[in-house]
């Protein structure tokens, strides 16, 4: 241990007295918080003594006890302490060392240091570095496994597909494959990848690469909607391979855009265990992942990256659970910064960008077990009960409008056909239905915005005679199918990606989305069948249309319960270029530069 951690372990034990204010201890005291033997004590003694942070004037003979002073303020060492953890990258320590204090002076003070260090800075390499917070790790950022947005969005800045998807016409366009051949009957596509790319790790890419990968995809998810269709696939040469269908899939290309079947090296599971994989991963895009713990992310820029090396040199990703001690009002205004939604400081002046999601926050009914749940009157009762536009105003936050579907209204092919809360129908709806007074179980995964949308539901419940409990559980164990099966009600979200309808396509027919597995039979025999069908359309509004078909079903039968649209935000300083949003609300890294002013320092933060 350090000097100053042997004078922290003082202060913790011994909290009352002042600094410069002698006081009375024995050196068994001293021998048992320091965890040695007496001469080790009187050698740490020493060391902090001449460290100035004590004075000591040690008892005459064994059993007197001696006289010690602190010097030093616990607050300024601890800062200090953590400061020099947080510069070694060593944050989740700083972050304990601050808890174990719970003291609001010095959470302040520190959360003040903190958001200083944040935004953009030269370090001594000339590297252009990109600082901002984060809530939670990110452990998972293997493509076929990803249920979440900003895994996907990472899978993106690491990885690279076959084909692209480009929204602004909605094509298809080269990415490692530059040509692509269909034949006749649309069930066998040859692809031809380019030359001379290579993996973050130097290895070459080849066909053997892609046929893994999309192998890969349906040995994870075996459930995977486009698993059915696959006959084969193949190597042809060192940079062609075949797929092979059952039968035609008119959305075959479009799928292969989608993150989940990002390129893998041949060799992926072997690189480690499959956690590690998920952790470390390795892929051919702009960004390498180069460290990835419980303190910080950290990608850096693929010198060889084929479309182009990335104008952002490194990027961090500080952890820090639920935002809790940065006090984002603090970063001055000229150090670039980019704060993604509920980091974002309510007093800040800096540019933003915002849009409303498509995709919305919902509530399931378990129709896949026994109970209330698979009564209509029931879930109606429920849904007459929840005020939803109440909701939105008392928990206000990124909460936005009210939703009526996946889709914005103006997207919405049926228009709006929502109910307004009625308390007292609700209350006698309820008493109609099978429901007899047990606690309902509401299930939905740890996050602060998910934990009260269930909270809330609970107390709405509790207003119209149903019992309901809360609990939130980490996604990757609610998507477990016996987890998930057992909850009555489920809060969760869905955000549309770049393709919509394929998000939905997945959101109906996948084993780990909240919503296929508590459906009833005959409404899953349904969805299949409508499925088939939109695999069928060659547009994408004629799959649009089959899958508005779904969702209103769903919801005429309040299986479904659309609750809010939320709104995306970001914040960033004028320096940040090239700042776009895409659909998950987040910002594209490859694209991103720093317009420097003539006369700016080149070292240090700007």
């Amino acid at each position: 241990m350090e000097t100053e951690d042997y004078y922290l372990l003082l202060r913790k034990r011994f909290v009352d007295p002042q600094v410069q204010q002698p006081f009375d201890v024995s050196m068994d005291e001293l021998t048992d918080l320091f965890g040695c033997t007496r001469r080790n004590a009187q050698f740490i003694l020493r060391r902090l003594m001449d460290g100035g942070f004590i004075d000591w004037r040690a008892g005459r003979g064994r059993g007197h006890r001696s006289r010690l002073v602190m010097l030093r303020d616990y607050g300024e060492l601890a800062l200090e302490k953590a400061a020099k953890l947080v510069e070694t990258g060593r944050l989740a320590e700083a972050r304990r060392l601050i808890e174990e204090y719970a003291d609001s002076r010095l959470t302040y003070a520190f959360s003040q240091w903190l958001a200083g260090q944040l935004g953009i800075s030269r370090n001594p390499e000339e590297e252009d570095v990109l600082r901002f917070p984060f809530y939670r790790t990110v452990p998972a950022l293997d493509p076929p496994l990803v249920i979440r947005r900003t895994e996907a969005h990472l899978v993106e800045q690491i990885f690279d597909t076959l084909v692209a998807f480009r929204t602004i016409d909605r094509s298809v366009q080269p990415k490692l494959a530059h040509y692509w051949e269909v034949g006749d009957d649309g069930r066998s596509w040859t692809f031809f990848l380019r030359k001379g790319i290579r993996f973050h790790n130097g290895k070459l890419l080849t066909a053997r690469d892609a046929v893994y990968s999309i192998d890969r995809v349906f040995r994870l998810n075996a459930a995977h909607w486009l698993a059915g269709y696959i006959h084969k696939v193949e190597v042809m040469d060192t940079l062609s391979f075949r797929i092979d269908l059952s039968a035609p899939v008119s959305c075959l290309l479009e799928a292969l855009c989608t993150e989940q079947f990002a390129i893998v090296p041949e060799d992926a599971d072997l690189l480690s265990d499959a956690d590690g994989f998920a952790r470390l991963p390795v892929g051919t895009g702009p960004f390498q992942v180069i460290r990835n713990d419980e303190s910080m992310l950290v990608l850096e820029a693929n010198e060889h990256y084929s479309e182009g090396r990335p104008h952002i040199d490194r990027i961090e990703m500080w952890v820090w659970p639920g935002y809790a001690g940065i006090d984002t009002s603090q970063i001055p205004q000229h150090d670039a910064q980019l704060l993604y939604f509920e980091a974002s400081g309510a007093s800040r002046s800096l540019p933003s960008l915002a849009q409303v999601e498509a995709g919305s926050v919902y509530l399931v009914f378990n129709q896949a077990k026994q109970g209330a749940m698979r009564d209509e009157r029931f879930r109606r009762g429920i849904r007459h009960g929840l005020d939803r536009r109440r909701m939105i105003e008392e928990l206000g936050g990124l909460r936005h409008s009210v939703a009526e579907g996946f889709l914005l209204p103006d997207q919405l092919p049926f228009g709006e056909t929502g109910e307004d809360a009625d308390l007292s129908l609700a209350a006698e709806t309820i008493k109609q239905s099978d429901y007899r007074g047990e606690t309902i179980r509401i299930f939905t995964y740890a996050m602060a915005s998910n934990e009260q949308n269930a909270a809330w539901i609970q107390r709405a419940c509790g207003v119209i005679g149903v019992q309901a409990e809360v609990i939130a559980l980490p996604i990757e164990r609610l998507a477990e199918p016996g987890v998930m099966l057992g909850a009555d009600l489920i809060v969760a979200g869905e955000v549309m990606g770049e393709q919509p309808d394929l998000t939905l396509i997945g959101v109906y027919t996948s084993s780990r989305s909240f919503i296929r597995p508590l459906l009833a039979e005959a409404d899953r025999q349904a969805v299949d069948a409508q499925i088939a069908d939109c695999l069928k359309e060659r547009n994408i509004e004629g799959r649009m249309r089959g899958l508005a078909a779904i969702e209103e079903r769903l919801k005429r039968s309040c299986s479904l319960l659309f609750l809010y649209h939320s709104v995306q935000t970001a914040d960033y300083d004028p320096s940040l270029r090239g700042i776009t949003l895409n659909a998950w609300g987040k910002v594209n890294y490859k694209e991103v530069w720093i317009r420097r002013h003539a006369g700016q320092a080149k070292h240090g933060q700007d």
